[in-house]
């Protein structure tokens, strides 16, 4: 079985950057992952930031690791990854009118011109679309709807095949798609694209596939309204333009597009500063209600989903704590994200800077027995270009993954987070606004043991514990290359193996 997933909008995009982090700690299924990104606004910055992290994971999965769970799930790009409604033209500025060929319809057909008068202001008709729908679901369903084909558009053609391959081999595909409903893009493209995902597919050789979403309600909010602009989002507008969508998955029968919804959201909506039109500048700070919809997902993927079923989630009041959050084994969610961010905390404050005095001639070989045993014994050069962009690669990962996982306990500022201890390896820069991961020297080694137990305050020499595991452990002979520290260095953060 294969699991699809397609991000529709800024918020979608951020959605699979957490779905990301959750495979790298190996909390997806074990089998491939397909991504597809939604977006008439492909210099969008939160789309942006998903597509590197995306493209660390998939780098990454390219070394052999064994049985490790690290970068488990074999993530594959759609291509294009990112799917825009107006194709080689995206990026130019673009209109409604200009779309739908306004002034052709006019010329042929006076009633339906009308029909378009009628529903489309002429601000919406006017309104340059190179940057979005503005927070106008109308606009973009329309384009939307227009121009998707899965049988004629790539990455949508790509997307059929795979699907249609999985049904001839009596798997099960699970598609899930994700956005916002209270803004333009994924207000217009979750249902408009799930619609004709479904239509077309059980128009085709089988309907052996389940499709469902993460409808993401009001979380965030902005300061002011971008000036000089006639049609733009309005934060205002985010409660009011919710609940009209959930009005209209209601009286629509969502369960005749979706076979089961993940409603998220939270109503003590997080500032994310002034506001962006679109562009570079629409770059908001991951949030947790981003890794909800992630773990959704996963749930979707492992465990499917009956016909018409909604899923509300909640959590403790003022709070988000480990058992809050939703996996279908709550102490392997912890296990693993855990052990990710203990082998990430490891990696940048210790190991990596152990590998660059190694090649610089700093330091030699020999003051590292775990460099001898796992690296020089695996037939791994730290001069061969090949394997030193593994482990810069890895150490990008690491600290794309670390700060995320930083923000995620910040961006809600009337939530307390306790998830990690984050002011372990992060702090704020000197004005205050922006979160930064500590200098290597700097990282706070003694709570490395207690990572995931941000109220302990336990101190522990858990890390000196790894480097004596790491020292006395011998190089896999089935494994090579870097692949052979690396998976020995995230087994040996394994926080099952920590002291309590």
């Amino acid at each position: 079985m294969s699991c699809y997933l397609i991000g529709i909008g800024g918020t979608g995009a951020k959605c699979i950057e957490a779905a990301t982090h959750l495979s790298a700690a190996g909390l997806l299924p074990d089998n491939e992952l397909y991504t597809l990104f939604v977006d008439p606004d492909e210099s969008n910055g939160n789309l942006e930031q998903a597509k590197v992290t995306l493209d660390r994971h998939i780098k990454g999965q390219k070394m052999t690791l064994g049985s490790a769970s690290l970068f488990q799930t074999r993530v594959r790009r759609a291509k294009p990854s990112v799917w825009s409604p107006f194709g080689e033209n995206s990026g130019s500025e673009l209109q409604l009118r200009s779309s739908f060929s306004y002034s052709q319809m006019r010329a042929q057909d006076e009633e339906i011109a009308g029909l378009f008068d009628v529903l489309y202001s002429d601000d919406e008709k006017k309104a340059d679309l190179a940057v979005g729908f503005r927070g106008h679901p109308s606009i973009g369903a329309a384009v939307m709807a227009q121009q998707l084909s899965l049988s004629e558009t790539e990455p949508w053609t790509t997307f059929r095949r795979l699907v249609s391959n999985d049904a001839g081999t009596g798997d099960k595909a699970r598609i899930f798609l994700c956005g916002s409903v209270f803004g333009g893009t994924g207000a217009a493209g979750l249902p408009t694209i799930g619609k004709l995902i479904r239509q077309e597919l059980k128009s085709g050789e089988s309907d052996n596939f389940e499709i469902a979403c993460g409808l993401v309600l009001p979380y965030f909010s902005f300061e002011g309204t971008p000036k000089d602009e006639d049609i733009k989002a309005e934060a205002k507008s985010f409660v009011p333009n919710a609940q009209a969508a959930l009005n209209y998955y209601w009286n629509k029968r969502h369960d005749d597009i979706f076979d089961g919804m993940y409603v998220v959201g939270d109503p003590a909506m997080s500032s994310v500063g002034d506001a962006s039109v679109g562009g570079p500048t629409q770059e908001n700070k991951p949030h947790f209600v981003e890794l909800l919809v992630a773990l959704s997902a996963a749930d979707f993927f492992e465990t499917g989903t009956g016909a018409g079923q909604v899923a509300l989630m909640s959590r403790s009041e003022g709070g988000l704590e480990w058992s809050d959050l939703p996996y279908p084994r709550s102490s392997e969610l912890r296990q693993k994200l855990s052990q990710l961010v203990h082998f990430s905390f490891a990696y940048l404050s210790t190991y990596k800077p152990a590998l660059d005095a190694i090649r610089s001639g700093e330091r030699g070989s020999y003051a590292f027995p775990w460099y001898v045993d796992l690296v020089q014994q695996a037939g791994a050069r730290l001069q061969d270009d090949q394997v030193w962009k593994q482990f810069e690669n890895l150490e990008t990962y690491a600290q794309r993954l670390l700060k995320w996982t930083a923000e995620i306990h910040e961006t809600a500022s009337q939530t307390d987070i306790s998830l990690f201890d984050c002011k372990a390896f992060s702090s704020r820069d000197p004005e205050g606004n922006e979160i930064e991961l500590r200098d290597e020297r700097e990282f706070r080694r003694r709570r490395f043991g207690v990572l995931d137990r941000p109220n302990s305050e336990s101190e522990t020499d858990e890390l000196s514990n790894v480097w004596n595991r790491l020292s006395s452990a011998s190089s896999p002979r089935e494994i090579g290359g870097a692949g052979s520290f690396i998976q020995a260095l995230h087994e040996a953060c394994n926080p099952d193996n920590f002291s309590s």
